[in-house]
């Protein structure tokens, strides 16, 4: 994702923790987009292959991410 981001083929949300040398760098830029500003809550697509069974932490997180 990071990679793609750097080709500049789109712009992700991802942990700080990923960007903080790539940003160092000057590979990419960190921006704050206007939905992410205000305390609204947004969607959020989650999206895995058809015939994968998800993990142990992936199957939490769906769980999670639905019962909300």
């Amino acid at each position: 994702m990071i990679r793609m981001v750097e080709q500049g083929i789109g712009w992700a949300v991802l942990p700080t923790i990923m960007l903080q040398e790539r940003v160092g760098l000057g590979t990419l830029v960190e921006f704050t987009p206007e939905y992410m500003k205000s305390n609204q809550s947004y969607g959020v697509d989650l999206v895995w292959k058809a015939n994968d069974s998800l993990g142990p932490v992936a199957h939490y997180l769906r769980e999670l991410l639905f019962a909300s």
